[in-house]
């Protein structure tokens, strides 16, 4: 059914999907041990505020420093399992193949911004470093702010990896409307 060259791509799909899933699963035991650092330090916060009017130091920049990395990591576990953000009312009504068509080409457009944005967020991380700016932690802003590129490369990783199956006549995945 495929050309030579293709079964080498289909093939090296396996690899690929592999180092996804391992991906996912290490994003997962990051994001439950985020939000369970994150609670506890609000938890303690509010106690320490609440019953002995101090507080810890450190604790809501913290807190804020994980609200950003459970956001972007999220986003790349919601983007794995196919449940971001999808206008959809158009693609209900069309066929399977122009469906096909019109998720690889909204997949390639994703996959080229989440790229740009990847670039465009090491730019900013560069320019954090040379501005030596702390955050409220007294940590390195550009280190809290590293999960920005990072997700953006997994976007467009998971993105592409969507193209290529798409374009391999594996079966869509399923928006939330036909589930």
């Amino acid at each position: 059914m495929w050309p030579e060259f293709l079964s080498v791509t289909i093939d090296g799909m396996k690899y690929l999907r592999q180092l996804d899933a391992f991906i996912e699963k290490m994003e997962g035991w990051a994001l439950i041990s985020i939000l369970s650092v994150m609670m506890s330090v609000a938890f303690v916060q509010v106690i320490l505020r609440n019953f002995f009017s101090t507080a810890l130091s450190w604790g809501d920049g913290l807190t804020r420093a994980l609200v950003l990395w459970a956001g972007f990591v999220g986003a790349s576990i919601a983007v794995k399992q196919g449940r971001y953000i999808n206008i959809d009312a158009f693609s209900r009504l069309l066929g399977d193949r122009s469906k096909r068509v019109s998720r690889i080409a909204i997949y390639v457009f994703s996959s080229v911004v989440c790229a740009l944005m990847g670039v465009a967020s090491i730019t900013f991380i560069r320019m954090e470093i040379e501005a030596e700016q702390k955050f409220s932690m007294g940590v390195d802003a550009w280190v809290v702010e590293m999960i920005i590129p990072i997700v953006f490369f997994f976007l467009t990783f998971r993105f592409l990896l969507k193209t290529v199956s798409a374009l391999a006549g594996e079966p869509l995945e399923k928006q939330e409307w036909e589930q």
